[in-house]
């Protein structure tokens, strides 16, 4: 079923996770969908060693009869993200749903330590999670307010 053929979305942190699994059912909706992650196959794996690259996530969105586009960039980068949404917007013309769903920091190794026990590092990498969302949104409601009409959501922060 195609009921969203025509709709233009990005997923934030789609690689991998809840992500990926929001992009796939964008692409079994019909939706052409931008899979924007760090991970790619050519670049640097992640420190946590989990499978899941941009490119993986866009072939199967294609497979499921959407458009799988990958997309990489470090969406907690300001420069990154602007330039994500200038190449949405002169591609496509538009942004109808933009799905937050990165995550940077491997907290599972330090899940059950006292929040006085983390490393400083962990700190660091959440709150460039925290940027990735806001820089994303705030991308995505400058074309959605010229165009009146868009959705953003905020689903997981992992």
């Amino acid at each position: 079923m195609n009921r969203l053929q025509g709709k233009i979305a990005i997923v934030a942190g789609a690689s991998r996770g809840a992500g990926r699994g929001i992009a796939l059912a964008l692409g079994d909706a019909g939706a052409t969908v931008y899979v924007a992650a760090r991970t790619s196959r050519g670049g640097p794996k992640p420190t946590d060693g989990a499978p899941g690259t941009v490119e993986d996530t866009a072939e199967e969105v294609t497979a499921r009869g959407g458009l799988g586009i990958p997309a990489v960039a470090d969406l907690g980068d300001e420069e990154q993200a602007g330039a994500l949404f200038r190449r949405v917007e002169e591609e496509q013309g538009r942004l109808d749903l933009l799905v937050n769903s990165a995550w940077g920091p491997n907290a599972m190794a330090e899940w059950s330590r006292k929040f006085w026990d983390l490393s400083p590092g962990l700190w660091r990498e959440t709150v460039a999670t925290i940027n990735a969302g806001w820089f994303a949104s705030v991308h995505a409601a400058r074309i959605m307010a010229t165009q009146r009409h868009g959705l953003i959501v905020h689903v997981t922060d992992n």
